[in-house]
C-alpha cells in the first residue's frame, strides 16, 4: 500500500542532527479513526556514521503538526525521555505456531486460530496468509482469488464491524483497540469450530471509545520554556500591529518567576501608569492580573490586554464546545 509523507523536520542540537518523518497510508487517510501515522525520527552524530533510530506510532486522527512539533521540542529537550522510543527489542514475543495442512501444502499457523485455517481448507478455502493477532498486530485472514470464504464466517464477521474483501478479512477496529478486536477475531473462529458461531457477529463486535493515542508530554526544563517564551514574545514584537489572534493565542507562559503573584504584588512591581490603564481597560481581577503577568515579561500594555482578552475568547469557544 502507497504511503504519504505527512510533515519532514530537521533540527540540530548540539552535535546531533535530528530528521522527523510522519507518514501514512491510503487506510489512515480515509478512516481516520482506524487508522495510524508512523513516526520516525533519525539522529546523526557530526564524527559518528553510526545514526540512531527512534519510533512511535498514533492514530492518524489524533495527527496534528502542532502537536508534532511540541512532541520534537520535547523529544529534543529530554533526552533520557527519548530513549523510551529508541528502536530495537521492544519485548514483542512470535505467536506460538503448529503445523497446519492445506491446499498450499504444509504450513506453520499460530496456534489459536490454526483449528479454524485447516477447517477452512478442507472446506476448500485455500488459505495463502493469516495472523490471530495480538502483540501490536493485526488479525487477519489472506485466502486465494478463486476461493471464498463461509458465509456463515463472512455474515459474523460483517456483524463485528470488520474489513471483509472477496478475499481477506482484518480484524480492523477503532486505533488502540486492536488487541481487543484480536481476542474476539480469535474467540469468533474457536466458535466457529466448535459450532457455536453468532453468525449475526454481535458477540464480537467491539464496543468500547477510542483511547487517546498521544504519548504524555512531560514539562519541559524551565530554562527551555523560558528561551521559548522569551522568542514569542520577540516574534510578537517584531510583527507589531500585524500580529494575529493566532500569535496570541499560541503564546504560552508555562510556570515562571510571575505565575504564584497576587495582584496587589503584580499592581506594586508594574510602573503605576502602566497598572492605571489597564485597570480602565480591564475590570476583571483575574483578566487584569493576567495582563500585568504578561507586561513583566515583556509585552506592552496593549499587547498584554490583547492577549488575555484572546485568552478568554478561546477558553470560552471550548466551553461552548464542550
Amino acid at each position: 500500500m502507497s504511503t504519504f509523507e505527512l510533515i519532514d523536520i530537521k533540527r540540530k542540537t548540539g552535535e546531533k542532527s535530528f530528521v522527523l518523518q510522519a507518514v501514512t497510508d491510503a487506510y489512515g487517510l480515509s478512516d481516520p479513526e482506524k487508522g495510524q501515522v508512523d513516526i520516525w525520527i533519525y539522529a546523526q552524530s557530526e564524527d559518528d556514521a553510526a545514526r540512531a533510530e527512534y519510533s512511535l506510532s498514533i492514530c492518524a486522527a489524533d495527527y496534528s503538526e502542532r502537536w508534532i512539533r511540541r512532541f520534537l521540542k520535547t523529544f529534543l529537550a529530554l533526552p533520557k525521555w527519548r530513549e523510551s522510543f529508541s528502536c530495537g527489542d521492544r519485548g514483542f514475543e512470535p505467536h506460538r505456531t503448529v503445523e497446519v495442512s492445506t491446499l498450499q501444502g504444509p504450513a506453520m499457523i499460530d496456534e489459536t486460530i490454526a483449528p479454524a485455517i485447516a477447517k477452512l481448507n478442507k472446506l476448500g478455502c485455500a488459505t495463502r496468509f493469516c495472523c490471530q493477532g495480538g502483540g501490536g498486530s493485526v488479525a487477519y485472514i489472506h485466502i486465494s482469488p478463486d476461493s471464498t470464504f463461509p458465509d456463515e464466517l463472512v455474515s459474523a464477521w460483517v456483524g463485528a464491524g470488520w474489513t471483509v474483501c472477496a478475499d481477506s478479512v482484518y480484524a480492523h477496529g477503532l486505533y488502540g483497540l486492536t488487541e481487543l478486536h484480536a481476542e474476539r477475531f480469535q474467540r469468533c473462529l474457536v466458535d466457529w469450530v466448535g459450532g457455536r458461531l453468532d453468525t449475526r457477529g454481535e458477540k464480537y463486535r467491539v464496543v468500547a471509545p477510542r483511547p487517546n493515542s498521544l504519548p504524555s508530554l512531560p514539562s519541559l526544563p524551565k530554562a527551555v520554556q523560558k528561551r521559548d517564551q522569551k522568542k514569542a514574545i520577540t516574534r510578537i514584537l517584531k510583527k507589531g500591529r500585524k500580529a494575529t489572534f493566532k500569535d496570541f493565542a499560541a503564546l504560552r507562559s508555562g510556570r515562571d518567576q510571575h505565575s504564584a503573584k497576587r495582584l496587589e504584588q503584580l499592581l506594586a512591581e508594574v510602573p503605576p501608569d502602566v497598572a492605571a490603564k489597564l485597570g480602565e481597560e480591564l475590570a476583571d481581577p483575574s483578566m487584569l492580573a493576567a495582563a500585568l503577568r504578561w507586561v513583566l515579561r515583556g509585552l506592552p500594555w496593549a499587547m498584554a490586554m490583547r492577549k488575555v482578552r484572546v485568552d478568554r475568547e478561546v477558553a470560552d469557544a471550548a466551553r461552548r464546545r464542550a
